[in-house]
């Protein structure tokens, strides 16, 4: 296995396909850059000391979602016909080409290095997000591409045979884990009110699942008439990795310094990563006071870009936990720098805010009276605060109204004060 075998096999070369599979000690190989891409997934978003799994995890979920392919190709879409390993010997199973997919699955994990692209650090979090999802697209469909031809490779069938049925089960993993996701979808036909991030992220789950659903009878379908079609029976190769040369050290030096760079790259970032971690931490366990404090004790070059995040909206109402930090960081002397951001995320969060429910009205007469533009929110809202007096009834409904009532006024601007003509005709103050 030689390094310009390892960067052919990304473009799908067979012959590089075939000398890796091959090769002996390869697997070893395969898990460094799994740990490597989990090291550019999380450098800079995970505290790594604290959650030291988290490096290990991708080789359990890479695994898993190989032997899933693995069974729908070779246990029950292609049948297989066994070679024998000798000329008079027993047929083989297919064990070791199982094993051996499993790690040529493993070698795609450079394609995640994309992901360490830390588009945070010099473009707005909208336009930084927007990127991360267009480079989630573009692996996700070269991956896809290229497991394709190493399972055409190594079952000597067709690719366009074997296609459908990749994408067959790319696309049901990539509707069930939008659909686990801690947002569903159905929170964007309601009166949720995102901020424009939360929104893209939520379209693009949107997006997924429903051309998702759309796509998956299709591709079910052309799977089934491929298969029915094409009549191919795949055959093992001979990937015993005892049969063929060890990685060379060209290849273990890349290894080893893709390795010593993702470390490098989690050094510089993880003093950051930590404090913010506390400070989520605190936010995660309603410390609010906690929470304030840990922004104050610092300026904001000591946290990552776009710092404090934003609790995330719940599905129901006003966001409660991010009123609540913002009234703590108001009160926190020293956190200018964060109730600066909190006032523009503020800003946004009630211009977008349409939707009040009556059990919102006494979290906001409670908070933004203690805010320094509690009076510009509370203008805000005026138009919805009205909308909802013309549904209520003056008699059984007289508590809500009364809300509603100091709110409006809470919004109400200042009066300014008179002014009256001095001897020289100019206006001056009225005592």
């Amino acid at each position: 296995m030689r390094l310009a075998d390892l960067l052919a096999f990304h473009w799908g070369s067979r012959a590089a396909i075939e000398r890796i599979a091959r090769s002996r000690g390869a697997v070893w190989i395969a898990i460094g850059l799994v740990i490597t891409a989990a090291l550019a997934r999380d450098y800079d978003s995970t505290d790594l000391l604290a959650r030291p799994w988290e490096l290990l995890a991708p080789l359990g979920v890479s695994w898993f979602t190989a032997t899933l392919l693995y069974l729908l190709l070779a246990g029950g879409y292609i049948p297989q016909s066994h070679r024998k390993a000798e000329p008079d010997g027993p047929p083989r199973s297919g064990w070791a080409t199982y094993f051996t997919f499993v790690m040529l699955f493993w070698m795609t994990a450079p394609h995640a290095w994309l992901y360490g692209i830390p588009y945070e650090q010099f473009m707005s979090e909208y336009d930084a997000t927007r990127l991360n999802l267009l480079t989630l697209a573009v692996v996700s469909v070269w991956r896809v591409l290229l497991i394709t031809r190493v399972a055409s490779v190594l079952l000597s069938v067709r690719f366009s045979v074997l296609l459908p049925a990749v994408l067959l089960l790319a696309d049901s993993v990539m509707v069930v884990f939008a659909i686990a996701a801690p947002k569903p979808v159905v929170a964007i036909m309601g009166g949720v009110q995102y901020t424009e991030t939360e929104r893209l992220i939520l379209d693009t789950m949107f997006f997924i699942i429903f051309w998702g659903f759309i796509a998956w009878p299709i591709l079910a379908l052309i799977s089934v008439v491929t298969r029915v079609r094409s009549k191919a029976r795949g055959r093992y190769i001979e990937a015993r990795p005892k049969d063929g040369p060890h990685p060379s050290l060209a290849v273990w030096a890349v290894l080893v310094v893709a390795l010593l760079g993702w470390v490098a790259a989690a050094v510089a970032m993880q003093q950051e990563v930590r404090v913010a971690s506390r400070f989520e931490n605190a936010v995660d366990g309603e410390e609010w006071g906690n929470a304030a404090s840990l922004l104050a004790e610092r300026t904001a070059e000591d946290f990552p870009p776009n710092f404090p995040p934003l609790p995330d909206s719940p599905h129901y109402g006003l966001n409660e936990r991010l009123l609540r930090l913002a009234q703590a960081i108001e009160r926190e002397p020293g956190a200018e720098w964060a109730a600066q951001r909190m006032q523009f995320e503020l800003d946004g969060y009630f211009e977008r805010t349409r939707h009040l429910f009556e059990e919102d009205l006494p979290l906001l007469i409670e908070v933004l009276p203690t805010l320094a533009d509690g009076p510009r929110y509370a203008r805000h809202l005026q138009g919805e605060l009205i909308s909802m007096q013309r549904w209520l009834d003056a008699e059984s409904d007289a508590d809500v109204l009364a809300q509603i009532d100091q709110l409006l006024r809470l919004g109400e601007p200042e009066p300014q004060t008179k002014q009256a003509p001095d001897s020289d005709g100019d206006a001056a103050p009225s005592e």
